[in-house]
Formats: structure tokens, sequence, C-alpha cells
């Protein structure tokens, strides 16, 4: 019983270790990366600038924003923790699949949960901007996530060529 608790202990320095080294090495490879809040003002920045939207619309914006922001950062931290727990239950001696596939599942809930507020997110841009503006957005969107959304785009075509046979 002392062996296994001894080596659960090392294998959670280790990993503890591991974690550590990565975001020194991440730091060390980048180092004048730009933290991500503040790549978020940045961007929003840019859409506030090229979209030309009116004080109202920005305040609207700040807003879905903000809400959005803190739930998508809440979800990643539950996010965290339960890959943690997933690795710590790999690297057990004997490992329990039930508690494996528990964790699988909640993973896969909270990243379907984070699909739908970005899905949502989208969403309460669209009813705040008028059509023309929305197009921009959509393009401003699809130059950050190209390859995301030329796969969508390639879906549509096929289904649209099947529609029309």
């Amino acid at each position: 019983m002392k062996k296994k608790f001894i080596y659960l202990i090392l294998i959670i320095a280790l990993i503890n270790i591991i974690a550590v080294g990565t975001v020194i090495y991440q730091r060390w490879l980048h180092p004048n990366e730009i933290p991500r809040s503040t790549l978020r003002e940045l961007r929003f920045e840019q859409v506030k600038r090229e979209l030309a939207l009116t004080s109202v619309q920005i305040e609207r914006f700040e807003e879905i924003r903000r809400d959005f922001h803190s739930r998508i950062d809440s979800l990643n931290q539950l996010l965290e923790g339960k890959n943690l727990l997933l690795l710590q239950e790999i690297w057990k001696p004997l490992p329990n699949d039930t508690r494996i596939d528990t964790l699988l599942n909640r993973i896969s809930l909270l990243q379907m949960e984070s699909q739908h507020l970005v899905i949502l997110h989208f969403y309460q841009f669209k009813e705040v901007l008028t059509l023309a503006q929305w197009k921009k957005f959509y393009s401003i969107v699809a130059e950050r996530f190209p390859s995301r959304l030329k796969n969508f785009g390639s879906r549509q075509q096929t289904q649209t060529k099947k529609d029309k046979q």
C-alpha cells in the first residue's frame, strides 16, 4: 500500500514538473507573445473599426463579449480540471475504465456546451449588426479561422450539388 502511494505521489510530481517545464519552454519559445486578454481587445478594436459600429452597437457588443468570455473561461477551467483527472486516472497502475468513460462523457458535454456558447455568441452579434455589417463580420471571422470555415463551405457546396441532382 505504501509503495502504491509513493508511486502516485511520484507520478503527480512528475506531471506537475512537466507542466511547469512546458509553460517555461513556451514562454522561452515565444517571449513576445501577447496575452490572451490583450489579443481579445485588439481584435475587438479591429471589429469596431472595420464594421464602423455605432456607440449603441459597441455597448451591446461589450455586454455580449463580457458575458461570453466569463462563461467560456469558466467552462475552460472545468475542462482543464476534467482533463487533469482523466490524465491522473489513465496513469494509475490499475485505471478504472468506468471512471475514464465517465470523465470522457463529461469532457464531451463540456465541449459541446462550449460550442453552443460560441454559436449563441455569434447569434447575439448577428442581432446587433446590419446585414452588410454581418457579412463583413463573417469575413473577419473567416480570416481568423480559414480552415474551419473552408471545410464548412465545402460541405455546403457538396450538399447543394446533391440537392440539385
